[in-house]
């Protein structure tokens, strides 16, 4: 298949909300099994990842990897504005293609927001618990001086 085929599909895909492993079975023509070689299969089309959730969407894929190109395709207005974008997704690269460490740097910033998430929440639970102990004594508690 050649590459604007494959663009226009990937547009098509990320329309449809298709799974990962779906669209490059489309592209390709062969199944998506974990041996793969991916520099091999996956030349003709730079914007593909070489390391990815096949599970995932076409929308996961493209929100995580290109997330301005994300912005335009939830803004097009039809079809026809969403087919003209593929030539700028021909543009593209993938990411891990042309720097290495950006998936290490997306991991600690994930790390962090979880540690954030989880500290918040204990926070929330703790002040929860504290307002709950409170409102169960109601001066009826022998601990509180009348």
């Amino acid at each position: 298949m050649k590459p604007e085929e494959a663009a226009k599909y990937l547009l098509v895909a990320w329309k449809k909300d298709w799974k990962m492993g779906l669209y490059l079975q489309t592209i390709t023509g062969v199944k998506p099994e974990p041996p793969w070689e991916f520099d091999e299969i996956l030349k003709p089309f730079p914007w593909m990842p070489t390391k990815y959730y096949w599970s995932s969407t076409v929308r996961r894929f493209v929100a995580d990897n290109y997330p301005a190109f994300n912005d335009l395709l939830w803004s097009a207005k039809d079809n026809k504005a969403l087919f003209e974008l593929a030539p700028l997704l021909m543009m593209m690269r993938d990411a891990d293609r042309k720097n290495h460490g950006k998936s290490e740097m997306k991991r600690e910033v994930t790390d962090a927001l979880r540690y954030a998430k989880l500290s918040l929440q204990r926070h929330h639970l703790a002040e929860n618990i504290s307002v709950a102990q409170m409102r169960g004594g109601k001066g009826h508690s022998w601990r509180i001086v009348k």
